[in-house]
This record gives C-alpha cells, sequence and structure tokens, in this order.
C-alpha cells in the first residue's frame, strides 16, 4: 500500500487536540493560507568553453553559424602598399545580416561605409561605400554619384562576404573547421605574437587593443600558395558571454598581406550583436541621375551536345 504506517500515524496526531481527548463536534478544518515558496536558487550559467588549442577556436568559429542575425562595428581599414609605402587609413562602419536565420531565409550580406580618410597628419571627409546583397558588389562615390555593380553570383548560387578565400573581407563566421584546414595551414597563438603595427611607436596601442584574445593565423597551403591573393592572414577573436550564457565569438582584428606585399589592419570597435540594420545600407539601386557601370557575368553557355545523339 503506498501510505505507511508511520505517516497514518503522523496524521492522527495532527487531527487529535493537545491533551488527546478527541472533540465533541467535529469542526471544519480552517483554512490555512499556502506557504510561501522559497525563491528558486538562481541556475548556474553554462560554463563557457576554454580556448586552449587551435581546435578548440575553430569549433568556436564553426558554432557561431546561424548564432546571431546581424553585427554592427565601428571600423578602422589601415593600409600600406608594398610598392611605394604610400599609407592611407579609413574611418567608417560595418553592417553584417545573416539572411540565412531570418524569415524569409536570405543571402549574408554586407556594407562598409567610410566617411573620412587620413593621409599622413591630414585627415578630410570623403565618402564611400561597399555593399554585397548576395549577388552584386557595389561601390558608391556620393560626392561624385557613382556607382559601380559588379556581378560576382548568379541567382541562386550561395557566395559568403566573410568566407576565407571567396569574399572580400575575410573574418570567417560560421565557417566549418574543415573548409578552413582545406584551403590554410592553421596556427594559434599569443595575442601579441608575431603583432606587427605600421610604425614601431603605434604598437604598444596595438598590442592593448588585442590583449586578451585569441589570435588564429592563416598560410595557404602548399597548392593554394600560388593562386590565392592574400598570403598570410591573421585573426584576432575575443570570445564575450551573451545574455543567454553561451559564448560569442567576436572579431577584434584582422592583418592580412596579400601578393603584392600591401598590409591591411582592419580594427573593429565596438562591435554589437543583433542592432537593427536600415534597409537603405544594404540597398544596391542605382539613385536617379547617379552615373552607374553594370557589370554583368557572362551567361552561361549551353552545354555541348556530342556528335551523334
Amino acid at each position: 500500500m503506498p501510505i505507511t504506517i508511520a505517516s497514518m500515524v503522523l496524521a492522527l496526531q495532527l487531527a487529535q487536540p493537545a491533551g488527546g481527548a478527541a472533540p465533541a463536534e467535529a469542526q471544519p478544518p480552517t483554512a490555512r493560507p499556502p506557504a510561501a515558496r522559497p525563491p528558486a536558487a538562481p541556475q548556474p550559467a553554462p560554463a563557457s568553453p576554454r580556448v586552449e588549442t587551435v581546435e578548440d577556436l575553430l569549433k568556436l568559429i564553426e558554432d557561431a553559424e546561424g548564432r546571431f542575425r546581424t553585427l554592427t562595428a565601428e571600423v578602422l581599414f589601415d593600409q600600406v602598399k608594398g610598392v611605394d609605402a604610400d599609407r592611407r587609413k579609413r574611418f567608417g562602419k560595418i553592417w553584417f545580416e545573416d539572411g540565412r536565420v531570418q524569415t524569409p531565409p536570405g543571402p549574408r550580406r554586407f556594407a562598409v561605409r567610410f566617411d573620412r580618410v587620413q593621409f599622413g597628419s591630414r585627415i578630410q571627409d570623403e565618402v564611400q561605400e561597399y555593399i554585397f546583397d548576395g549577388q552584386w558588389m557595389v561601390e558608391r562615390r556620393p560626392a561624385e554619384k557613382q556607382i559601380i555593380k559588379q556581378q560576382v553570383g548568379r541567382p541562386g548560387e550561395t557566395l559568403d562576404p566573410l568566407r576565407l578565400g571567396e569574399g572580400r573581407f575575410p573574418l570567417p563566421i560560421g565557417q566549418k573547421a574543415d573548409a578552413i584546414r582545406a584551403r590554410y595551414t592553421v596556427e594559434m597563438l599569443a595575442p601579441e605574437a608575431g603583432l606587427e603595427a605600421h610604425e614601431a611607436k603605434e604598437l604598444p596601442a596595438l598590442q592593448k587593443f588585442v590583449a586578451g584574445t585569441h589570435q588564429l593565423k592563416l598560410v595557404p597551403v602548399a597548392g593554394l600558395i600560388e593562386t590565392e591573393e592574400l598570403k598570410e592572414i591573421r585573426l584576432w577573436y575575443r570570445t564575450e558571454t551573451g545574455s543567454d550564457g553561451r559564448t560569442n565569438l567576436l572579431p577584434r582584428l584582422a592583418r592580412t598581406v596579400n601578393r603584392a606585399n600591401d598590409v591591411t589592419l582592419v580594427q573593429m570597435i565596438n562591435v554589437e550583436l543583433n542592432a537593427p540594420v536600415p534597409a537603405e545600407v544594404l540597398s544596391t539601386v542605382v539613385p536617379e541621375g547617379w552615373d552607374a557601370q553594370v557589370r554583368e557575368l557572362p551567361p552561361v553557355a549551353p552545354p555541348v551536345t556530342p556528335p551523334g545523339r
């Protein structure tokens, strides 16, 4: 039987008045307010994954797939040309939208708007915009009312503007570890290892900027050394615990060296996830009255049917 003898005895004891005598007349039980429940103990946040090996870091990059809808940040693009050592800094903002996690699903898109440029010690206003909408790469120069549209993908194709070896902005987010290893020799380094500024006096500030991050160094594998545009890529990521207790991997710095020995530093400042992106920021429509250069991909040739078939 489910009711034990001990519980029955306890019930009888609770039903008896003090002294053990039964009451002359049964009284209706007095309603008692329900006992207040103690507040639930806060649940500990999931433990942040440890990043101790290159595999740990690649796993975090892969796990970022579909983790956020948008990423926005202030951006500093700092490049020194290898031929003449000409240095140029551009200041602006980047917006990235992962349409695959939205309803209805769409492509991964991004836009970069630079509004200032620095030559030496001189800074001037100069707006340049770069937009990728999943099919077209667009450059806009509002001052000249000029727009250049380059088709880089065909309808139905899936291109990733941040994918290594595919996109023009190499900050892999949500890329498979196997896909990275297929193209690059991968090494995880301490944040300051091999870090170089364009000028020695700027190195301390750059070291402070990457303190506490994880550095990933990528060099094309032997079969791709002669064909890859970028011959070295260094990426710095920082980890951040989101409101859901999960670890987010956020880009902090990218340093690339291309085949012409141009060295580029791209700093990501005030990175924010899931902030709304204004529709006009990602628009590739040609404004009325602008000079437009449109370069479409050549049509796909129909398959050739062998003779006799």
